[in-house]
């Protein structure tokens, strides 16, 4: 399969594409490897287009032949890098947690089993640093998330008493009782933003994958770079909130207003993108679009019960309404754009 935008087999074993191999991958582009040309396997393909002796072929070779066969091709014209540490495939956020880390193992699968890498170059990211997290979350917060487990949860909690927020305490031996601790946090199996072992190490990784595709496309050594651990648009600058610890996106986007006057960020999850739009709200430079579910959920008698989490993002909402303390509107007004839309919404 050829197109516009794509090179011939023999230019992309001469461009440099890196093995598919995030163990030894690093953040500089090693020897150039590239899926080869096969001839000599299509004579030994049997009568069902399936090569004699695949399964004693190596990984490699079988990729490459993966690659082959679907037409992947390095795009002409443009860099794309995947920014990525297998490390956080290993985190668990409990057994009833619909956040499931595991799946990018699966979609890497599913990326090799294609011979995709050959189309881009990988990276092994390296984890955020502290400094880093700090650039737009706040010290206590972090410095919480930096050593709380659910080891110490308890322990560490009466430290920090002050960010535990109030609320109602029923029962506790109620199943459905949840109790927040500091920072929207939770020792809660069932809990949005359950502390789980690898939680502080977690958060550096994604969030370092997101750093490092920032400044690949600021260094100009990237056209498109892609984190698919990252996202996490929730978090707010001193709590977790919908799954999300951190922000990597507003510290990626902080990174690339070091190079570029403005930042168009587009947010097409099924949730509102909350915690970006919030963080950039006083700023003209980061123009925020999101592409959403929004309104009242509905139980299966069709009453209303709550809104669709985070419950923001109304075609209204187009930024801070306010004005400063001289009359004039915020720097931010007409700077976030919402498309809220309803459920069960497809392509047609």
């Amino acid at each position: 399969m050829r197109g516009r935008g794509l090179v011939s087999r023999q230019a992309t074993r001469e461009s440099i594409v890196q093995q598919w191999d995030p163990l030894r991958a690093t953040n500089s582009p090693r020897a150039p490897i590239t899926p080869p040309e096969h001839d000599q396997d299509h004579d030994l393909e049997d009568d069902g287009g399936r090569v004699v002796g695949y399964d004693s072929l190596s990984l490699d070779h079988k990729m490459a032949l993966e690659a082959e066969r679907n037409g992947i091709e390095r795009p002409q014209g443009y860099t794309v890098s995947y920014h990525y540490n297998p490390e956080v495939e290993g985190m668990h956020f409990g057994r009833h947690h619909p956040m499931k880390p595991w799946r990018l193992t699966l979609t890497k699968h599913l990326v090799m089993g294609y011979g995709l890498q050959y189309a881009f170059d990988p990276f092994l990211a390296t984890p955020a640093s502290k400094e880093d997290l700090l650039r737009f979350h706040k010290e206590d917060y972090i410095e919480f998330l930096s050593h709380v487990s659910p080891s110490n949860f308890i322990d560490l909690e009466r430290n920090y008493s002050k960010y535990v927020p109030k609320q109602h305490h029923p029962d506790e031996e109620d199943p459905n009782y949840i109790r927040i601790g500091p920072f929207n946090l939770s020792n809660s199996q069932y809990a949005d933003c359950p502390v789980f072992d690898g939680m502080s190490k977690y958060i550096t990784l994604y969030t370092g994958a997101s750093l490092s595709a920032a400044r690949k496309l600021c260094n100009n050594q990237s056209d498109i770079a892609i984190n698919w651990s990252g996202g996490l648009h929730h978090a707010q600058k001193g709590e977790a909130s919908g799954f999300c610890y951190v922000n990597d996106i507003v510290l990626a986007i902080q990174e690339m207003c070091k190079f570029y006057q403005r930042v168009l960020y587009i947010d097409i999850d099924v949730h509102h993108g909350d915690g970006v739009e919030q963080a950039f709200a006083s700023t003209e430079r980061v123009m925020t679009l999101s592409f959403h579910r929004h309104g009242m959920m509905k139980d299966e008698k069709g009453k209303p019960t709550s809104m669709f989490f985070p419950g923001t993002g109304d075609v209204t909402d187009t930024g801070p309404k306010h004005h400063t303390r001289e009359g004039a509107p915020s720097r931010g007004a007409h700077f976030s754009l919402n498309v809220p839309c309803g459920s069960g919404i497809s392509d047609d």
